[in-house]
């Protein structure tokens, strides 16, 4: 594994691969909506595997086996700089356990667990000098340090399966890092604010496509559906609906707020190493629109050359669909420097489900590519990051889904066109400074149609150009890091809809200036202080948002977490504000009022976590109470047949309690419990129906989750899923589209399950393998029961679960 001292040589890239690549994909001109028969995914595939099979060509030897590295110093540098913690193994040419152990971790069962590990190879022959440093004495000798070198780990001769086993789940229990909660690396069980973990393998035990299927099972977050028509969907955090969160890439908020309507179904699972989510008010270091949490999406960094190609198919309702992904990773010999490509194609057949001949679940097109660089520099401490993104969706639903838009009795369709480019540089000049800096442009074209009664005149279009500035220096002091950074976006907003004589130019722009000391005062008691200060171009003020956040452990295996955070949401055009909906077969469109102020909101939050360690497995006891309060909260009024004004309410409040309960035995299985409680209402009571009610927010729900590791036998996963009653409106019509009568309905609860099994294998001695899976999702098939039919319906009446019954088979190949 990785036997010579010196690496070969940096793979050469070939410019002309690279550059026929995007031109291939940029150049490919836009499919109508009339044919959406997409020509170039098939061919983008042929090109990642021709690419792959060329992969002998661009090395002289290949890198060192699995993506181990043979330089210790750059590859922990490059730990400590990334927040990772490092494996080292320690062996010579002469030892024939070695050779065995070497074979062992090249399995893919280890492959995926070893994969957020940075993976050194030392050859103790040629660097004696290090054996002795870390006294190891015989061989082989596997050792695991935390991000800053600690041990916290070992184990040395011949290794019993479920001794490498102990291993990596101590890796993985008790040196998780994340990133999100504070802008910097911070061990999970260090960290004074609360992060959930969603792993890569829970991603793929649950067979997710995209982000919205992989936060599904979080306690505390729901994912549902608001449109009848065009079925986006939202998460919910702490009860507060969609444009109350902020979804990241990377730590940049790239999804501007007219993309997220549909964001978080467009970013599809293959790109997903990890998803990090902080719950409650963020404002203070991630800025507008952080009042409920933040989800973080981590993308994958590949460790060694493969790649994989994966074949979906679905039946939903009876009716196909599927879905096709490709990934290649191209790792030069020293790990120095990877090229990531990927591709992701689905499908969604349109689906009626009360046969009345409109549909309830929207007919979906999504096309996605990705291509991720890093190349490392100045011996390791500096590094600059590309990504390159398209996504390109269409959605279509109402009745006559194979007819053009205006020639149907009602109909939403949008076709999104999103593009992104990112480029990040990051330096470390020392362990006690570091640096980034960011810049990333997004532009969002959407066409769309937004008409009933085959009206002529209802097509529209929208185009959303993004620039986004992040800079960052973090200072390591004593026990003591000061982070202070700056971001400026630009959010241009041009809206054109002819039916509804709308015509928006608008820029949206924001600058915040963040200050935080992350002070860890002894080994069991750390302090957070933090503030930011915004000025957005809608309003007078500079709007400041502090933050304290207080961890202490008074025993080793427990953790009490104390926050209080502020958040803010300004008067700007946010995602559903341009979407039109389609009520008693008339259009209705969202203005705002004159002198909208922004809303202001302050969490609390205190939790308790007890993690003991009984043999080789895991417990976990925890209970989050939260508080909001938010000021002049943002409402809509419906002040004319078409028409809804969005104006500030007065106060809302959100309180509520989360529990959770697990336990893991590695190499076994892993049950999670979560159970929320909640009350969310109004001040005032809004206009329409006198409630003080949150709508759509259940008082209660719950998730329990069950993941089986059978070894050679493979891993099944298992999941239920509860949903509360809710408050939902609803809008009657006449079948002149006249309305005659207006309700707040309590809905009934919703039990959801879901099962999957997958297996991988290996192919031969080398590192092709094959996994298959299958799986349902809602076995029971529970679905809304007073689905609301016809051209005169209320499309935003839609609750419940997002789709019916489904069952879906897939096959990968790894290589």
């Amino acid at each position: 594994m990785g036997r010579s001292q010196e690496p070969s040589g940096r793979r050469r890239y070939f410019a002309l691969d690279v550059s026929a690549a995007l031109i291939y994909f940029f150049d490919v001109p836009k499919n109508n909506s009339q044919d959406r028969q997409n020509p170039w995914f098939p061919r983008l595939l042929i090109l990642l595997l021709t690419l792959a099979a060329l992969l002998p060509a661009y090395s002289a030897e290949g890198p060192a086996v699995d993506g181990w590295r043979n330089d210790p110093a750059m590859a922990m540098a490059d730990a400590r700089a990334e927040g990772r913690s490092s494996l080292l193994l320690f062996s010579t040419t002469w030892c024939e356990v070695c050779r065995e152990l070497e074979s062992m971790l090249g399995r893919p069962r280890w492959q995926a667990s070893l994969s957020t590990l940075e993976r050194i190879a030392v050859d103790a022959e040629i660097r004696p000098e290090l054996a002795r440093q870390y006294r190891v004495h015989s061989y082989p000798t596997l050792i695991l340090l935390s991000p800053d070198g600690r041990e916290t780990g070992r184990r040395s001769g011949r290794l019993a399966i479920d001794e490498l086993d102990r291993l990596v789940a101590l890796a993985g229990r008790r040196e998780q890092v994340v990133v999100t909660a504070t802008r910097t690396a911070k061990l999970i069980d260090e960290a004074a604010v609360r992060t959930e973990v969603v792993t890569r393998e829970r991603i793929e035990d649950a067979s997710s496509r995209t982000l919205a299927d992989a936060v599904a099972y979080t306690p505390g977050i729901r994912v549902e559906s608001n449109c009848q028509n065009c079925n986006f969907s939202q998460v919910r955090m702490l009860g507060l609906e969609g444009a109350y969160s902020q979804i990241l890439i990377d730590g940049v908020a790239q999804w501007s707020p007219l993309s997220m309507v549909y964001g978080i179904e467009q970013i599809p699972g293959r790109m997903i190493e990890r998803l990090e989510v902080v719950k409650g008010g963020g404002s203070a270091i991630y800025g507008p629109g952080a009042v409920g949490g933040v989800i973080n999406v981590l993308p994958r960094r590949p460790r060694r050359d493969g790649g994989t190609v994966e074949l979906r198919y679905e039946s939903v309702d009876g009716e196909p669909a599927h879905s096709a992904s490709a990934a290649l990773d191209l790792v030069s010999d020293d790990g120095d420097s990877y090229l990531s490509l990927m591709a992701q194609d689905d499908g969604m057949p349109g689906l009626d489900l009360s046969g009345d001949g409109f549909s309830e679940i929207s007919r979906r097109d999504l096309t996605t590519f990705g291509l991720r660089g890093e190349h490392s520099l100045l011996a390791g401490k500096a590094r600059v990051t590309l990504d390159l993104g398209s996504y390109r969706a269409f959605r279509r639903g109402g009745d006559r889904l194979d007819l053009p838009p205006d020639q149907a009795e009602l109909a939403e369709e949008i076709e999104t066109d999103r593009r992104s480019a990112s480029l990040r540089w990051f330096h470390a000049p020392s362990q006690s400074l570091s640096y980034q800096i960011s810049t990333t442009h997004v532009r969002t074209d959407r066409d769309t149609y937004y008409g009933a009664g085959r009206d002529p005149n209802a097509f529209g279009f929208s185009e959303n150009p993004l620039w986004l500035l992040d800079a960052q220096v973090d200072h390591r002091r004593d026990d003591h890091t000061l982070t202070w950074g700056l971001q400026h976006q630009a959010d241009g907003v041009i809206d054109v809809q002819p039916s509804i004589d709308r015509r928006l130019d608008r820029t949206f722009r924001n600058t915040g200036l963040f200050v935080q000391d992350d002070w860890t005062v002894n080994e069991r008691v750390s302090l957070i202080l933090g503030a930011r200060a915004d000025k957005h171009s809608e309003l007078d003020d500079v709007i400041v948002s502090p933050r304290v956040a207080l961890r202490f452990d008074p025993a080793e295996s427990m953790t009490l977490r104390s926050s209080l955070s502020s958040g803010f949401r300004p008067p700007a055009v946010f995602d559903e504000d341009l979407h039109i909906d389609l009520a008693g077969g008339s259009t209705r469109s969202v203005v705002l009022a004159e002198g909208l102020r922004e809303e202001r909101s302050w969490t609390a939050m205190q939790g308790f976590e007890w993690v003991p360690k009984r043999g080789e497995a895991f417990w976990l006891v925890e209970a989050n109470a939260f508080h909001t309060e938010i000021d002049d909260i943002f409402e809509e009024e419906l002040i004319a047949p078409d028409l809804f004004e969005k104006r500030n309410l007065g106060s809302a409040r959100v309180s509520g309690l989360e529990l959770g309960l697990g336990y893991d035995l590695p190499r076994l299985f892993t049950v999670e419990f979560g159970w929320v409680v909640q009350r969310s209402t109004f001040g005032t009571p809004e206009a329409d129906f006198g409630s003080d009610r949150f709508f759509r927010t259940p008082d209660q729900s719950g998730v329990l989750n069950l993941t089986l590791r059978g070894g050679r036998a493979g891993n099944a996963f298992f999941s239920v899923r509860y949903t509360g009653p809710m408050d939902v409106p609803r809008f009657r019509f006449d079948d002149t589209g006249a309305e005659i009568e207006r309700d707040l309905i309590r809905t009934g609860s919703f039990v959801v399950v879901d099962a999957s099994w997958r297996r991988t294998v290996s192919l031969g001695s080398g590192k092709m393998s094959l996994g298959v899976q299958v799986g349902v999702r809602n076995l029971t098939d529970e679905f809304q029961p007073d689905i609301e039919q016809g051209a005169f319906r209320d499309s935003d009446y839609i609750y419940g679960p997002r789709m019916p019954r489904s069952f879906y088979a897939s096959t990968t190949v790894n290589f």
